[in-house]
């Protein structure tokens, strides 16, 4: 029914006012200006999934920047590459030369600390892979193979008899020395350079001990019979069955001829612990990225007959060699102990204070000094 003015204006109508609809008000507490976060129960990153994270940036960017500046090949050209079998096949893949120029030899955080130990993992894996398929090529060629074992056996008996005195003049050794933190330079009068053969670790061990000749194989050997004798302890240490196997397949070498692939290198956290134990000695790991000692768990420095530690340094990403350190006033610097407090015996705790007044020493040298 329409409504006229006129009846508006006669009073027989009443006029109301159109309202917004009736809504609900909290009137209690202070009015919130902010806008509600939202909430969630999804943790944060930690720095070793950062890291990881980071280096799969960079990888996949270097394979986009690889396969841009790659030159392409027309259908031609590869159909006379197939046909013509005298023509080499050229990787694009970076050999062992070039993968240890990415180095970094200045100070590193634990983030990138994850980074280089994930990064060493995959290219070991792959490397281990290659030596496999390398072996299988091998095995259907054995006169090829017959060639190689002598060739290596040739070279071997080359550089067996400066195996033993292969010290390193002032210029090599800088090259080695820089690898390590600045406030040690001093205390480095020689470095041990061994030969390349994947038992560059286990050389320097030998060296270290007093071994001559094949040193390196009777180091594995007893370390395999530390881990034997006392498989207890290191299943504890290594964190369960699984990974105390790996170390001990990594540890095992048929002869001396084997070759050495990646995952039997020597490895700071899987066989640190075990050289100490073996040899009554501190072990101590020199690099840019970390520097640890290692002492042993069983005996004390009284029940050992040479206390001297051992100095390995990490270069290149992928070499041991062995440092000759000097003492000044009676004294080594030694970086800090990793502790195993749980699984030390009364005699062997005698170590940190043994050690003491060389920790204070590296401790003192490693402080930025004041302008």
């Amino acid at each position: 029914m329409k409504i006229s003015s006129h009846q508006l204006v006669a009073g027989t109508h009443d006029v109301v006012a159109l309202q917004a609809p009736a809504v609900k008000e909290n009137t209690k507490g202070r009015p919130n200006s902010k806008k509600q976060a939202l909430k969630s129960t999804k943790r944060l990153p930690s720095a070793f999934e950062l890291a990881k994270a980071d280096f799969k940036k960079e990888e996949s960017s270097k394979k986009r920047s690889a396969k841009s500046s790659a030159p392409h090949k027309s259908k031609r050209s590869k159909k006379a590459e197939e046909t013509d079998p005298s023509d080499s096949v050229v990787s694009n893949e970076p050999s062992d030369s070039e993968g240890s120029e990415g180095y970094d030899l200045k100070d590193i955080s634990l983030g990138i600390d994850c980074k280089n130990e994930e990064t060493n993992k995959k290219a070991n894996k792959e490397k281990d892979k290659e030596d496999e398929n390398q072996i299988k090529e091998e095995g259907e060629n054995p006169t090829k193979q017959e060639d190689k074992i002598q060739t290596k056996q040739e070279n071997a008996s080359e550089n067996k008899e400066d195996l033993s005195n292969q010290t390193l003049s002032n210029g090599d050794k800088d090259v080695y020395i820089r690898q390590i933190p600045n406030h040690l330079h001093e205390y480095i009068q020689n470095v041990f350079n061994p030969i390349g053969d994947g038992n560059c670790g286990f050389h320097c061990v030998a060296k270290g001990v007093g071994y001559e000749d094949d040193g390196w194989f009777r180091v594995r050997q007893e370390m395999l019979k530390e881990i034997s004798d006392h498989r207890e302890l290191y299943l504890k240490l290594q964190g369960g069955e699984e990974e105390l196997t790996r170390i001990i397949e990594g540890l095992q070498v048929k002869s001396k001829k084997t070759r050495i692939i990646p995952s039997k290198w020597l490895d700071k956290m899987a066989h640190s612990q075990c050289l100490a134990n073996v040899y009554t000695r501190p072990v101590v790991f020199l690099s840019l990225i970390d520097c640890n000692t290692f002492l042993p768990l069983r005996m004390g420095p009284h029940e050992s007959s040479n206390t001297a530690p051992i100095y390995l340094i990490h270069v290149n990403g992928n070499h041991w060699v062995l440092a000759l350190v000097e003492a000044i006033n009676g004294v080594k610097p030694i970086p800090p102990p990793v502790l195993a407090t749980k699984s030390t015996s009364k005699n062997a705790k005698g170590w940190s204070a043994f050690i003491k007044k060389g920790v204070n020493l590296f401790k003192t040298g490693a402080k930025p000094k004041k302008i």
